[in-house]
């Protein structure tokens, strides 16, 4: 009697639970109903109450299955007929009793045939086919699936036995799957066994994402913005529609934080795709409401700061202001609080306030009255509140856990004094600079915690350094991947780490940004890993091998493996040029060069300027590393012809040059060049001996050839980061030219060129070497000076300095800038001086906007002349990386601001030139 209140009791708690979620029910039928009463009948003794529970369990799961309508398969976790059926289709009666219960399916009678079995027709008997031999299995409605891919989810085939259980798992598994909208799985008898028949609908394939309402959806931000949430939404795969519900939720915080929409509203729908084709398209239908920006932000408690400064450091939660529209800082967003909530933590605890807790804020939207004819609008009051608690002063500094290094090394690191304001950041920065200082050591995996230890009474805080030194690493193996064309030992002599060294992350760093310095590779990336085969570790420094210790030494010590993965860039360097010059007339520059010649790191060059007056022609060779030794050995041949309007110069000469490296990283390097040239002068008109006498005499031009026999050395430091594609780093060349003398030639003279150049970014995105400036200040400065010496009294011109064009002051034409003589010739100057500035925005990695301000002169005076000389230019300069080409083609805009007219210069150009300016 007990049980069977029970039941009588559960039954009814259960439904009225059930129907608390919007479930409808029908009545009992009938089989429900004898099975109730059988199970009350059943239960009267206390013998048989722990096996008639277990009935009674799956006993009510059945009576609410057989009792209930449209309740869904996830209810019981078991599948009924409707959206997810499971029947058999063996014949059932078609009397009334029949449909009182529709969703009652064939295989849960057959769970309880001992109980109840359906109605049959007559002469009709129903067995489950339990261990029966599958004869056949069938797919219908499928489109789009194959029905060996439907087949793929039973655990079943043609000719194996069948069983109800593994049909049940196989029926939830399809339908837990992404494929399918509805599946009824049922059974016949056929000859011999029994046929299996799968009935699916397909879940349709979704094509397209479209928006609807609103201008600001970007079907590529929500894509985007899904797949960093790790729920991401595939085009051309079956609809996910918990996903699709998923996009409503962040469509509707993209647009209330980044579009100030705080009162829109998303619903999807799924429509046919607009060019008919099969599957569906996801439509959002966004219903905007008021665009509501930032009035006011306020910060409640506030007194370290005052309101104005806070409103700085929040710069995703901004007020409103004219600018506004660029900046989108004044629609509230609480993914931008976040950020800006971290950014106000950072400022207070760099005060010294440790215990700085900045609340939820306060949103609250309220009308605000406008003129007319613009009309009432709404606005937010952002309200922060902020409880900064007590400002800490720093006490002692303490270390534990150390025995590399002594206490007052790493305490020393500390950039603050006892009693100065605890500033968050100078104990950050002096973490990182343990670290450094143990890593470049072999301590590949030490860990350095500070610890603020407050006193709340003095305002006092102690910081305690844990430090976790772990083993000892060297480096056991260091290996290239990606270099298909470059050998190994041409990036491995440029390592500055390598095997069976202790471990050092700045020797590490240095390789790679070595490496980069060649200018093949567009980017490195180191991994490390730990050798796990504790035979191979190694002995930590001092300590000596004790076989009885060979535990604890292998606790001490290992090594590492590094591998540098690499993409190479193109090898080869192609420039070409040209235009119209008043002194040149037309000329096309062209040039070619590989610094990777073979993969074997050697640089070779040709390169020519071809036109009406002016011929040359260059071949270079270089070898970086002769006899396996950081020995630069290198030579040149050249050859010139310039038509002048009054003369000609034929040159042709060669030079040879070696050098070497004076520090460990190879910026430094000490060069001596010999040159020797011809220089051949003829063709002098009638009327140059009248027209300047000055030239003629003064600048070594009589017909005959004279010869140039000079030796050159040249100090360069250079620390650019890429050749081509520079971002940081600098380089800074001195040399100094003696011809004559001792070294034999008709011409003697003393040249001294000094070169300096700046590369610094101001804005960067990410950490480490492989950091990308996206924002760079260039600065490059050179003067040069050449006077003669012995029995000559003036340069001749073909060794003086000629200054313009796209390579040294953009604007102007070609050698156009120098002294003029009074018939209108530039005849060079005996000093001469440039500066190049640039402000350089990397749009992406192979394109860059450069503004940009040039200035020049060419003169023989004084030193105090320069400023009347100067001719200055400035622009804007539009910059692609031809990888291919491994140089960057420019198209400038230049201003001129003293343009000669009578050498064809304008006060605007637009020009177009391949390779760098400096």
């Amino acid at each position: 009697m007990r049980a069977l209140i029970v039941v009588l009791f559960w039954v009814p708690c259960r439904f009225s639970m059930l129907q608390r979620f919007g479930l409808k029910f029908t009545r009992l039928n009938r089989a429900s109903q004898l099975f109730l009463m059988m199970s009350s009948i059943s239960m009267r003794t206390d013998s048989d109450s722990t096996a008639m529970s277990r009935l009674l369990n799956v006993g009510l799961v059945a009576v609410a299955i057989t009792g209930m309508s449209g309740l869904p398969s996830s209810a019981f976790g078991l599948p009924i007929e409707g959206p997810a059926a499971m029947r058999s289709d063996a014949g059932m009666n078609e009397d009334a009793s029949a449909h009182e219960a529709p969703r009652v399916t064939s295989m849960y009678w057959s769970l309880f045939p001992s109980i109840v079995k359906p109605r049959l027709r007559a002469g009709q008997q129903v067995e489950a086919p339990q261990g029966e031999i599958i004869r056949e299995i069938r797919v219908d409605g499928n489109t789009s699936l194959e029905d060996e891919t439907v087949k793929f989810f039973l655990s079943f085939v043609e000719g194996d036995a069948f069983d109800w259980a593994t049909a049940q798992q196989n029926f939830r598994t399809m339908l837990n799957s992404d494929f399918f909208d509805d599946i009824k799985m049922s059974w016949e008898r056929v000859d011999g066994g029994v046929g299996i028949r799968l009935e699916v609908i397909e879940r349709p394939i979704l094509r397209d994402i479209r928006f609807e309402g609103t201008e600001d959806g970007n079907k590529d931000d929500l894509l985007e913005r899904m797949e960093l949430l790790e729920i991401p939404i595939a085009l051309d795969q079956p609809i996910d529609r918990r996903r699709m519900s998923r996009a409503e939720e962040v469509l509707t915080l993209m647009l209330q934080g980044e579009e100030g929409l705080q009162f829109v509203q998303v619903n999807y729908s799924e429509q046919p795709p607009l060019d008919g084709s099969s599957g569906v398209d996801v439509v959002f239908d966004v219903v905007e409401g008021d665009r509501v920006r930032i009035e006011n932000v306020y910060f409640e408690g506030a007194t370290a700061f005052s309101q104005r400064e806070l409103r700085w450091i929040t710069k995703k939660t901004g007020e409103h202001w004219l600018l506004s529209f660029l900046t989108k800082n004044d629609r509230y967003s609480p993914a931008g609080f976040e950020f800006d909530q971290q950014n106000l933590a950072n400022e207070y605890r760099r005060l010294g306030y440790l215990e700085i807790e900045i609340g939820a804020p306060e949103v609250e939207v309220y009308e605000i009255d406008r003129p007319w004819p613009m009309g009432d609008t709404r606005r937010l009051y952002v309200q922060i509140p902020l409880n900064e608690g007590p400002q800490y002063r720093l006490g002692k500094i303490l270390v534990e856990g150390n025995e590399r290094f002594p206490d007052e090394a790493l305490a020393a690191l500390v950039p603050l004094n006892e009693g100065d304001i605890l500033d968050i950041k100078g104990l950050v920065d002096a973490t990182t600079a343990m670290e450094n200082i143990y890593s470049n050591f072999g301590y590949f995996q030490v860990v350095v915690a500070p610890i603020p230890i407050p006193d709340a009474a003095n305002a006092t805080a102690d910081v305690e350094y844990l430090i976790t030194e772990n083993p000892v690493y060297s480096v056991r193996r260091v290996e290239f991947e990606g270099n298909t064309n470059t050998r190994d030992y041409v990036m491995r002599r440029n390592l500055r780490i390598n095997e069976n060294d202790l471990w050092s992350q700045q020797r590490v760093q240095a390789s790679k940004y070595r490496i980069q310095q060649l200018g093949y590779f567009s980017n490195i990336e180191e991994e490390v890993t730990i050798v796990e085969d504790p035979s191979l570790a190694t002995l930590a420094p001092g300590q000596e091998f004790d076989p009885t210790q060979l535990g604890a030494m292998e606790s001490q010590s290992g090594e590492v493996d590094i591998k540098l993965r690499i993409t190479e860039v193109g090898r080869n360097q192609v420039s070409f040029g040209g235009g119209v010059s008043a002194l040149e007339g037309a000329f096309v520059q062209l040039g070619y060069a590989t610094r990777n010649l073979f993969g074997r790191g050697q640089t070779l060059s040709f390169s020519g300027q071809f036109g009406g007056r002016t011929t040359q022609a260059r071949f270079s060779f270089l070898q970086p590393y002769l006899f396996n030794k950081a020995i630069r050995f290198g030579f040149d041949l050249y050859q010139s012809k310039l038509e002048y309007i009054d003369f000609q110069q034929a040159t042709a000469g060669m030079s040879v040059r070696t050098g070497f490296p004076l520090d460990r990283n190879e910026f430094t390097t000490l060069y001596l060049e010999y040159n020797y040239s011809d220089i051949d002068i003829g063709d002098l008109s009638n009327s140059f001996y009248g027209m300047s006498s000055y030239m003629f005499q003064s600048m070594f031009l009589m017909e005959g050839k004279r010869t140039t026999s000079s030796v050159r050395p040249n100090l360069i430091f250079n620390s650019v980061d890429n050749p081509y594609n520079p971002s940081r780093g600098r380089r800074h060349t001195a040399s100094f030219e003696y011809a004559g003398g001792a070294l034999g030639g008709s011409l003697q003279f003393l040249k001294s060129i000094v070169t300096t150049t700046w590369y610094k970014p101001t804005k960067v995105l990410g950490r480490g070497i492989g950091a990308r400036a996206s924002q760079i200040f260039a600065f490059n400065i050179q003067g040069r000076v050449v006077q003669p010496m012995g029995d000559m009294e003036t340069v001749p011109i073909f060794e003086r300095f000629f200054l313009g064009g796209s390579n040294s002051v953009r604007g102007t034409q070609l050698r156009a800038i120098g002294p003029i003589d009074q018939f209108g010739h530039i005849l060079g100057g005996t000093r001469a001086f440039q500066y190049n500035i640039e402000y350089i925005f990397s749009i992406a990695d192979p394109v860059r906007v450069a503004v940009f301000h040039d200035a020049g002169a060419a003169w023989d005076g004084p030193f105090n002349e320069i400023w009347q000389e100067l001719r200055k230019t400035a622009g804007l300069e539009f910059r692609v990386f031809m990888p291919v080409f491994n140089v960057p083609f420019r198209f400038f805009w230049a201003y001129n601001l003293d343009p000669l007219r009578q050498f064809g210069e304008q006060a605007s150009t637009f020009e177009f030139a391949i390779g760098t300016t400096f």
